[in-house]
Formats: C-alpha cells, structure tokens, sequence
C-alpha cells in the first residue's frame, strides 16, 4: 500500500512537500509496530494514536509485524500529519492517485489541518489524480482548481468518501462591505496624498492628534489598489491556509493591523518552526502600524528586513500613523500640548528612525475637525472615484 501524504515545510511554512507512505504488514512475524523516517518517540506517539482511532472506527489491529516507511526527501516532520495516512494505509483502503490530509483523532475523526492549499497545488503538480480532505478544508481544495476533491469527516467513512461522486460545488469567494472614503469628510488633501502615495507604492504617514481618523483612512486604502488577480488570490490564500485561516480563495486585498506589542517573529515571520507574519499576511495589500513609535526597535528591524526580502510585486504597502509628539496635541487646535522640549527630541528622532527603516517617503498631517463642522460637511469622494483615477494614471490613460 502507498500513500501520499504532506506536512508544511520550506521558507515560512507555506509549502508542502510530499511524503510517500509504504505500509507492509508480515504475519509471520511477532507483533511489533516500526515507522522508519522518524523517531523513536515519533514512532509511539504515532502507534498510540492511531491504534486508537483504528480501534474507534472498529478495524482491527493487524496481526504481525507492521512495518510504514516514511520518505519526506529529508524535509522535516510533524509527525502528526502522517497519522491519517498510515491508519488508512493500515486499514487496507487504497488511496492511490491521492494525496491525504488530515489530523486523526483518537475516536477516529478527521479534523482540519492548515496548509491544504498548497497540498492541493503539490497533488497538482505531482500529477496526482486529487486530494483527500478534512470536510472543512474542502472549500480551500476547491479554491485550487487541481483535480477530485474528496472529503473525510471520520474513518468510519473513508470508504464511503471514496466511492462517493467528488465533491465539485465551490463556493464563490466571501465578501464583504469594504468602508469607503465617502465617509471620511473634510479631508481633501489628505486624501489627495493618499492617493499619491498608492499611485508611487510608496510608504505613508498618517500623522495627526488622537481622534482624527488616521486609521479610519488606512481602513480604506485597500479599496483604492486593483482587485487581486487568480495568481495574486492563490498566492495570498496560500498564506492564510498555512495557518488555518483561509476558509476558501481569498479575493480581497488584506489589510493587517498588528498590534505594536506584537514580537519580531509574529509581525515578521519566521521562528523555530518557521510560521508566516503578519508581513506575510499583507501581501498584496496592506499593513497598517498604528502609533509607529510604539513598536519595538528589534521589531521594526525584523519587519525591514522580511520586507526587503519579499518580492517587490507581493510586498505589502506599508501604511503608518504617529501623533505629532507623545501627549499627541502638538498640532491640535482643541487642546494645549504638555510636552518638554527634550521629550519632542526623542520622540521625533525615534519616529524619524522607523519611516527611514520601512522607507516611509511619503507624509501627510491631519487636522481636527470639530463635529459640528463635520455634519456640515459634503460626503466626500467615493472609493470607486479614486480607484478608477490611480487605475488610469497606472495604464497611462488620459485622466
């Protein structure tokens, strides 16, 4: 029996390498279980597990020696993810032409994993016939357009899953209500260099006294860039499912907003068992640093540094806000600043640091507007005006 199976490997986790599964069971030998290709400790875990799940979908235990050889070409192994695979293999169901996915359960239940996107594009590439998934990874498969998709809920069921009509019905990309610069009032020019800036894919500082709307605006950037290409979607969904995030093709621009005490290693990606950031999680879109001179200073260098290393086509456009000094009403006309002369010193050189760091060349400072001045304001310009403005500037159209 030979099984294709697929743990995350690779730069940042997003990939998935293949992992074929060789079953021979010898009844004529005494009762043992081995797993060559991974450790001993591996090897226990692995027999206790899926024993147990065998045993819930009531399969019984061969009798002999069962002896699974495991060949990842030297990738690294979550030797959770070889457990399905080997309990099919075990049980006798043929899976040839498929590749497994899936976290086993010790009642025998089949449960979502992360990563089945871009094990769904490995079983494509691998010229295999398709895909054997969780039920609620079905809609990422399907998202991949790379042969049969057959989903599993329980062990119990495995045959049923593969005898059964592959599932085909995708589900058409979730949307939702984007926020529009209709809404943001009484900010022209403003908007005016947020504009400038999307057209140039040049870093943005949104500079102003709390309340203003800075992030109100870099809520609305996104819709400003062009819809997302197939490539673009499957790249960016591919990030989302390496962390158990996507839920079908992804069709929007992100827009990420960490919080400024997030680590190096959740804004930047990477770690001991290397994981997508929150850089990662942008591209294509957006990622907003609210209060930039709260962030660590070895934080902001790992985002420099992850970002220098994207492809300049995937690189997220980067979008930050400060106050104008630490009280935050320098610039306001509402109330007095309280800030010492040798507080401003530090506070701007600290600011001055992070743009230059994320390369932000571009400024824009915003003023309060009093609530009474801002009922009394026209909407301003819609998203969809905008849009169709950098578009043509971008193709060379006559605006």
């Amino acid at each position: 029996m030979q099984t294709t199976s697929f743990t995350l490997a690779g730069p940042l986790g997003t990939d998935a390498v293949a992992v074929t599964i060789r079953c021979t069971i010898d009844a004529t030998k005494l009762s043992a279980f081995r797993v060559e290709g991974v450790t001993a400790v591996q090897t226990k875990e692995i027999s206790v597990r899926v024993r147990s799940a065998l045993l819930a979908a009531d399969v019984r235990w061969p009798a002999g020696q069962v002896t699974i050889a495991v060949d990842a070409g030297g990738a690294k192994l979550q030797a959770s993810a070889l457990d399905l695979p080997i309990a099919l293999a075990i049980a006798g169901v043929d899976t040839s032409g498929l590749l497994v996915a899936g976290e086993l359960g010790l009642d025998g239940s089949v449960r979502r994993v992360c990563g089945v996107l871009a094990a769904t594009l490995l079983a494509k590439s691998l010229g295999l016939r398709g895909v054997l998934v969780p039920a609620q990874n079905v809609a990422e498969a399907l998202a991949a357009d790379a042969g049969v998709v057959h989903e599993i809920d329980s062990l119990r069921n495995v045959a049923r899953a593969l005898s059964t009509k592959a599932v085909s019905a995708k589900r058409a990309p979730s949307t939702r209500a984007a926020p529009d610069f209709s809404e943001v009032r009484g900010q022209a020019d403003v908007i005016a260099m947020v504009e400038k800036a999307v057209k140039a894919r040049a870093g943005l500082l949104l500079s102003g006294s709390p309340g203003v709307g800075k992030t109100m605006i870099a809520r609305r950037i996104p819709g400003l860039l062009p819809a997302l290409k197939r490539d673009e979607q499957i790249a960016v969904t591919c990030v989302y499912s390496a962390l158990g995030l996507a839920d079908g093709l992804v069709a929007e621009r992100p827009f990420r907003a960490p919080h400024r005490t997030i680590s190096a290693a959740a804004l930047a990606g990477g770690g001991s068992s290397p994981r997508p950031g929150e850089a990662q999680l942008a591209a294509h879109g957006i990622l907003f640093l609210d209060e930039i001179v709260e962030f660590a200073r070895g934080t902001i260098e790992a985002l420099a540094f992850a970002l220098d290393r994207m492809p300049a086509a995937a690189r997220p456009h980067v979008v930050v806000s400060a106050n104008p000094c630490p009280c935050g009403y320098r610039t306001s006309t509402l109330r007095t600043c309280s800030c010492t002369e040798e507080a401003l010193s530090r506070y701007t050189a600290r600011l001055e640091w992070a743009l230059g760091k994320l390369g932000v060349a571009i400024r824009v400072s915003i003023q309060p507007t009093s609530a009474a001045d801002l009922r009394a304001l026209p909407a301003g310009e819609s998203t969809a005006s905008i849009a169709r403005r950098i578009a043509a500037a971008s193709s060379g159209a006559p605006q």
